[in-house]
């Protein structure tokens, strides 16, 4: 079989554990640096450049979005009922959102003698959309409504005998979600400026949506796949920093595009691994797969650790910001197993009367 027949769409699929992981990664090595200073002490021009690469991860998010957006295709191709197919999508993450940011919560509460209606509202999630304030958790109040909308989004998309193309849906979709970051722009600019890092980001899930139906289906990767994806990382990297396009109110929307480049530039740098004899490349191959199988639990309790090492005043240095990587995994590991064995036991319990017993699934997509 030829390079190019195996160069298919179906490629993130395939490695999406593997991109998972390193997208993860990418976003924790940029809160250290944007949060925490690692690197600001490096005055070495050439270890400078890795540690200016490491601040572009935020598209990371993105890649994160595109894929969900892919993934739950594949979700509602098993034909679930509509409970089981919500039930699967959310209870492992909240799980993992309530053990990780309840604690924090908690401690923050008592910290601060906080008012018992602020931890309402943390702990329902809803803060974020109803003051615009930003803990950590806006990527699950993003995340649950989209998964929640997902089967109207799939029915617009692909609904059977639909005369026009499907990416004229996808268009009128994205072209939606940009006219509600329009709207909300020009309604209120405080609140938008707090919730912007969501509603941005609208636009990226619909368009792995769309590509859910030529990812399942194994579909033949064309020179324009690949050439918009390399095109899609160069842009981003590029006008990212031009400020004559950050005084744009549309200029982030460089970031949707970006989700669909870097996925699949992802894809092909650990196919490439995979059919490589180097043991090394390999190996990173796996460490990557590994730290995919949770990548939510990793985003969420680094966060969270980085929220509490501030709080509690806990010095932060180029070494120690290392060390709370390596916890933040370890600990993410073993919550994700935590959170893996709580949701297998709901649904068990929720699906007990049903014929097809309920299977683990990840918890992002």
């Amino acid at each position: 079989m030829r390079l190019n027949d195996r160069l298919n769409f179906f490629l993130v699929s395939r490695y999406r554990s593997e991109i998972y992981g390193i997208a993860a990664l990418w976003i924790v090595f940029l809160h250290e640096i944007s949060f925490q200073g690692l690197g600001d002490n490096i005055s070495n021009r050439f270890l400078r450049l890795p540690i200016q690469l490491l601040r572009e991860g935020d598209v990371g998010v993105d890649v994160f979005l595109f894929l969900s957006g892919v993934s739950l295709y594949f979700a509602l191709a098993k034909k679930p009922t509509m409970g089981r197919y919500i039930l699967r999508r959310l209870d492992r993450v909240l799980i993992a959102v309530f053990i990780i940011y309840g604690t924090r919560w908690i401690i923050q509460a008592v910290y601060y003698r906080q008012d018992w209606h602020l931890l309402a509202m943390e702990f329902s999630l809803t803060q974020f959309w109803l003051i615009g304030r930003n803990d950590g958790t806006w990527y699950i109040s993003l995340l649950i409504p989209l998964y929640i909308l997902y089967p109207s989004i799939h029915g617009i998309l692909f609904a059977k005998n639909r005369r026009l193309w499907i990416g004229s849906w996808a268009v009128v979709l994205i072209g939606f979600s940009i006219l509600l970051y329009s709207l909300v722009h020009y309604a209120n600019l405080d609140y938008f400026n707090d919730v912007e890092n969501a509603l941005r980001r609208i636009p990226t899930f619909l368009l792995g949506c769309a590509f859910g139906k030529a990812v399942y289906e194994k579909r033949k990767g064309s020179a324009l796949l690949w050439g918009a994806a390399v095109v899609s990382c160069i842009g981003y990297l590029v006008f990212k920093h031009y400020s004559t396009l950050q005084g744009n109110t549309y200029w982030r929307l460089i970031y949707v595009p970006a989700g669909l480049g870097f996925s699949y530039m992802f894809a092909l740098i650990f196919y490439l691994f995979d059919i490589s004899n180097c043991k090394l490349l390999r190996g990173l191959s796996m460490f990557f797969n590994f730290l995919g199988e949770f990548s939510l639990e990793l985003y969420l309790i680094h966060l969270a650790l980085i929220t509490i090492t501030n709080l509690f005043g806990i010095p932060s240095t180029n070494s120690a910001a290392l060390i709370w990587i390596v916890i933040s995994i370890v600990g993410a590991w073993g919550i994700s197993k935590v959170a893996a064995h709580l949701s297998n036991k709901i649904e068990q319990v929720a699906f007990a009367n049903e014929t097809d017993s309920p299977s683990y699934t990840s918890c992002i997509g």
